[in-house]
């Protein structure tokens, strides 16, 4: 929250666009809290939710299935990139084994056909768009 007229004019911005954003995204447990500063960086990738959603399928490819596997693999290459790469620390993290994280990491990239070491900025802002906005920016079944 910012103080004075113009604080307020901001933060009543950002709760609107936070409200819109979680309307329709998997946005954790009902009633949670969502702050801004922590869908931010989604809210602005997100401007154009059709343009974000081919951004998200054309960066994660088969990863952006809307299946509990591909879940998996996202949220795994998420906390690795997050965690520096680390694969004990993001497997701390996910309280998986080490191994696991580096079996998932390996899958994701022979999946995608894309190194995690490579465009690692797109790849992290694809993760968080889908963490943010769950299905409306992944391939279901449908499509």
């Amino acid at each position: 929250m910012a103080s004075g007229p113009a604080g307020f004019r901001q933060s009543h911005l950002e709760a609107e666009l936070v409200a819109e954003i979680i309307r329709g995204a998997d946005a954790g447990t009902p009633g949670a809290l969502t702050r801004y500063h922590d869908i931010e960086l989604a809210a602005l990738l997100a401007h154009d939710i059709e343009r974000a959603r081919t951004f998200v399928l054309r960066e994660l490819g088969p990863a952006a299935a809307d299946t509990p596997a591909a879940g998996d693999l996202r949220d795994t290459v998420a906390a690795y990139l997050g965690c520096d790469r680390s694969l004990a620390r993001a497997g701390e993290q996910l309280h998986v084994a080490r191994n696991t994280v580096a079996y998932r990491v390996r899958r994701f990239e022979e999946l995608t056909g894309r190194d995690t070491r490579h465009r690692r900025l797109e790849l992290e802002a694809a993760l968080r768009l889908v963490a943010v906005l769950g299905d409306r920016v992944l391939e279901t079944s449908a499509d």
